[in-house]
């Protein structure tokens, strides 16, 4: 009998609505893309779960969405005072294939920071440009993998298993690991100062080349280094160490 109830519920569920127009009860549908124009000036993302990322540099502000047509509908888009949401409110993930993903093209001119949450990827097409960049990783497992040119970077990766790699080059550089986390800077240069701090069991691989080098280490990853610092300065009380590739 319950069996039965449960049945007929799907069934009224399936007929009051398209499957567009369902979170829960549908199937993805065909591929599909839908285009979300952006009027404001935007410096600031937050990226939500269950979405691959690709930032590209442009002067028109713009995001295109691709995947399952009754999905995109529950991809929501919020702008305002400068800050761009990205969310997926689609439900019932098991309903439907791990195949079908969706993706998101962010077109945007210049970002000064990024809030990303989610286990997916954030890449980046070319190279972004602005003034500064900070970067904070929440709660995730996803990767993320960028090319920059600007005179501030920041990267903070906290309790997660998130990794990033930021290639290019900037005057100062902060790169923060925590949890399980780690990253690979090798191809981004620093001018001026890096600072590193380790906090993660993960290992950190970074460029000190031509730069002063402050490291502090807490846990046991260890932090990488290739190039010839300027000076090096060294805090912490973890079991991780800081390494010369070079030798």
């Amino acid at each position: 009998m319950k069996i039965v109830i449960y049945i007929l519920f799907l069934c009224f569920l399936f007929s009051c609505k398209k499957a567009e127009d369902r979170s829960c009860f549908k199937f993805a549908g065909e591929e599909s893309e839908l285009t979300h124009y952006v009027s404001n000036d935007i410096d600031t993302l937050y990226l939500q779960d269950d979405i691959s990322y690709t930032l590209i540099g442009s002067n028109e502000n713009k995001i295109v969405l691709t995947g399952g047509e009754n999905l995109l509908n529950f991809v929501n888009v919020e702008f305002g005072n400068g800050k761009l949401t990205i969310s997926n409110e689609n439900k019932c993930k098991f309903l439907r294939s791990y195949d079908q993903q969706i993706s998101a093209k962010v077109y945007i001119d210049t970002i000064t920071y990024i809030h990303y949450q989610g286990s997916k990827e954030v890449v980046s097409q070319d190279t972004l440009r602005s003034s500064e960049l900070r970067i904070d990783i929440f709660e995730g497992a996803g990767s993320m993998d960028l090319t920059l040119v600007n005179g501030y970077t920041s990267v903070t990766a906290t309790q997660s298993h998130a990794d990033f790699t930021i290639k290019g080059r900037t005057i100062y550089g902060h790169f923060h690991c925590k949890g399980n986390s780690y990253c690979d800077t090798r191809d981004f240069s620093v001018s001026s100062e890096l600072y590193i701090k380790s906090y993660t069991v993960g290992k950190m691989l970074i460029n000190a080349d031509q730069t002063k080098l402050y490291t502090t280490i807490e846990n046991s990853g260890n932090v990488e280094y290739v190039g010839n610092p300027v000076s090096i300065t060294l805090n912490g009380d973890g079991s991780g160490e800081l390494i010369n590739l070079n030798n």
